[in-house]
């Protein structure tokens, strides 16, 4: 064994001294220590001083990043700026399947902004390490000094920010966000008015606005939202040579429009089975208010439709722009079978948010599990909704026609129109019948 590192460190001294100077710092420390022993000074400093301002920095984020979510503001940015960094991971993989078989057929020359932020590079503390370093192996050992004094200064400016927050922390500083009693006097503004919708009653218009809220404040509500026009993004930059199994959308780009809007009421069925999740204690309000049950269930489905028509336009633009505008008799049926499979989950979501509903929160990422009988209603539903536009669509392909499959959905749409009207006018009774176990449920801690 010693004899093979010692012929291991005899190959890296000949192949350092056959090295140029640029080429010199691409080689590791630890085969530079091996090559070099001399350098076991410098490269100690070195390094000791990039651990500990690695431990310094960690150390100050996650102190600063207790303070911002302190504040509901900076809680709301930090999530959207996480959110975005996922989405963002989901682009890898087709942006390398697009530039990855490019770049292996021929040498890509570096863009000319990469070598103009290489200077910028050796400012930064793993740059001022591997400076110090190298200019100790070359004789400058001033510069080397220099180097390590500049990173030094580097961490003495991260420790002062860590001290700073720490000082404030052990002294009994506050992070809530109510204000001073005097403070809120000063600022008492008068109550606004709600939203007035066009023939809606106030009630109705009411609940809409609170639901409405709720969705536009949750981060990672908005989020599962926006996923349709991501997914559509994700298949157009995938390589138009796949095979036809990997990239479906690419060989019939008309089906676009019909793929985002039925996944866009897929991930919405999660909070149509659930309607009375985010309201957790508030329930309680809702049976003493002078308001029958069914306009706020009502009230509900008209939050959930309006959020399902705004997905629907978001992802017709997006499948007009990647893949060319749907022709007008796909997105005809496209849309009569949307309002059918929006009718017929409403109809079993209203049913199912009354008998096994769930307490979650709207900011709350993961851990939003809904009920077991929820999620196979929930399948059976899609089952039978899928199961009636894949035979919807048989036919009017045997026959050549589109518009027999938008006249069959609006038939269908009728059919399920009746049928929600019909669970509607008794959602009273059995909202009255279930009350105790749906406040228990729903205020359990």
């Amino acid at each position: 064994m010693v004899t093979e590192l010692l012929g291991l460190a005899r190959r890296l001294e000949r192949r350092r001294h056959d090295l140029s100077g640029g080429e010199k710092q691409r080689v590791g420390i630890g085969r530079a220590l091996l090559a070099a022993p001399r350098l076991l000074p410098s490269a100690f400093l070195a390094l000791a001083a990039f651990a500990i301002l690695n431990l310094l920095l960690a150390r100050t984020i996650f102190a600063w990043l207790e303070r911002w979510l302190a504040r509901r503001r900076t809680r709301e940015i930090l999530g959207i700026l996480f959110l975005l960094v996922i989405i963002g991971i989901q682009f890898i993989g087709p942006l390398m399947g697009l530039y990855g078989n490019h770049r292996a057929k021929r040498d890509v020359p570096v863009p000319p902004f990469a070598t103009e932020l290489l200077p910028a590079e050796r400012a930064l503390p793993p740059g001022l390490a591997a400076e110090t370093i190298a200019r100790a192996e070359q004789g400058h050992f001033g510069v080397a000094l220099g180097a390590l004094a500049l990173h030094c200064a580097v961490g003495g400016v991260i420790f002062w920010l860590l001290d700073m927050r720490l000082r404030a922390q052990y002294q009994g500083e506050s992070l809530s966000e109510s204000a001073a009693p005097a403070a809120l006097r000063e600022k008492a503004r008068p109550a606004r008015l709600g939203w007035a919708l066009p023939g809606i009653s106030g009630p109705v218009a009411a609940v809409v606005e609170k639901e409405l809220r709720y969705l536009s404040r949750s981060g990672p509500m908005l989020f599962t939202l926006v996923m349709p026009v991501v997914v559509l993004l994700i298949f157009r930059l995938a390589p138009a040579n796949a095979p036809r199994e990997h990239n479906a959308l690419a060989h019939h780009a008309e089906f676009a429009f019909p793929a985002g809007v039925a996944y866009a009421l897929l991930i919405l069925s999660n909070l149509i089975y659930n309607n009375f999740g985010a309201d957790a204690r508030g329930i309680q309000f809702f049976f003493l208010s002078p308001v029958r049950f069914r306009e706020i269930v009502l009230a509900k489905n008209l939050a959930h439709a309006a959020v399902l028509g705004l997905e629907i336009f978001l992802v017709w633009i997006a499948a007009s722009v990647m893949f060319g505008g749907p022709p007008l008799g796909i997105m005809l049926a496209t849309l009569a079978a949307a309002l059918f499979g929006g009718l017929v989950n409403f109809l079993g979501g209203n049913l199912m948010s009354l008998y096994a509903p769930k307490k979650y929160d709207f900011a709350v990422l993961g851990r939003q599990r809904a009920a077991g009988t929820t999620v196979l209603a929930n399948l059976a539903v899609q089952v039978v909704v899928i199961g009636l536009a894949g035979a919807t669509l048989v036919v009017a392909t045997r026959y050549g026609q589109l518009w027999i499959a938008t006249l069959i959905f609006l038939a269908l749409a009728a059919i399920a129109f009746a049928g929600y009207t019909i669970v509607l006018r008794r959602i009273d009774a059995l909202a009255l019948a279930r009350r105790e176990s749906l406040i228990a449920d729903l205020c359990r801690a």
